[in-house]
């Protein structure tokens, strides 16, 4: 949960509301009327099915909000509002997150932009009321495609985090999920600074690790980087 966003709460409860209406008005009644739907009532293999009714906006680089059928103008109009208040979030959270792993602030906004980016992208998903909840999951279980790129670029220092979600029998849920992923051409690998600098023989590691056993395995791996530091000074 991230508190002071500064994303205008009343902007955030307008999109919740738009969106739903549009769920409500133009997909609702084609949702329960749909292979999904009718696999449930038969309950006739359910283990693959998510009790969602969703679609998906690309904001950038380009948008397609305009070519999504049905869409207000005015929901159009709310989410670019919205939009340019969730990049900065987006941006300044990377930095954050770039500044704690001790790499340049603006490392993961160059890893993800390839030759255009970073690219951002909505799933709006509602969530309805479910018959026979105990037979399916609102979504299963996963990670997303963008948290698992954070974990190779943190050399798995940050974890993509496995989620999913439940129906409710006796209601209903949105969500309106923002991605900041890597444009599709970006090259993803490890940050070298986070990669141990070379090889060690484990004799090393050995004399480090029967003095700090029960210490913390982070400290002891980068007592063991110093190590090899110190070993290439010597041999330079």
């Amino acid at each position: 949960m991230i508190e002071n966003h500064e994303i205008d709460p009343q902007l955030m409860k307008k999109v919740k509301q738009l969106i739903n209406t549009y769920y409500e008005e133009k997909l609702k009644e084609s949702f329960y009327q749909s292979e999904i739907a009718k696999r449930l009532d038969k309950q006739h293999n359910t283990s693959d099915i998510d009790w969602e009714s969703a679609f998906f906006v690309w904001h950038r680089p380009t948008s397609n909000i305009n070519q999504i059928p049905n869409l207000s103008q005015g929901l159009c109009k709310t989410m670019d509002e919205y939009i340019a208040q969730l990049i900065k979030l987006a941006e300044k959270l990377s930095e954050l997150m770039s500044e704690n792993l001790g790499l340049e602030k603006d490392y993961i906004k160059k890893s993800f932009s390839g030759s255009n980016g970073p690219a951002l992208g909505t799933k709006m998903a509602k969530y309805p009321q479910c018959p026979r909840p105990e037979l399916v999951r609102g979504l299963r279980e996963h990670t997303d495609a963008g948290g698992d790129q954070v974990e190779v670029l943190s050399n798995g220092l940050y974890k993509s985090v496995v989620h999913r979600i439940m129906p409710d029998k006796n209601g209903s849920r949105i969500s309106i999920a923002t991605f900041y992923n890597p444009i599709r051409d970006a090259i993803i690998s490890p940050a070298p600074k986070l990669l141990y600098p070379s090889n060690f023989h484990f004799r090393d590691y050995l004399k480090l690790y029967g003095n700090t056993k029960f210490g913390e395995k982070g400290s002891r791996f980068e007592s063991m980087k110093n190590v090899i530091n110190s070993h290439k000074n010597i041999l330079a």
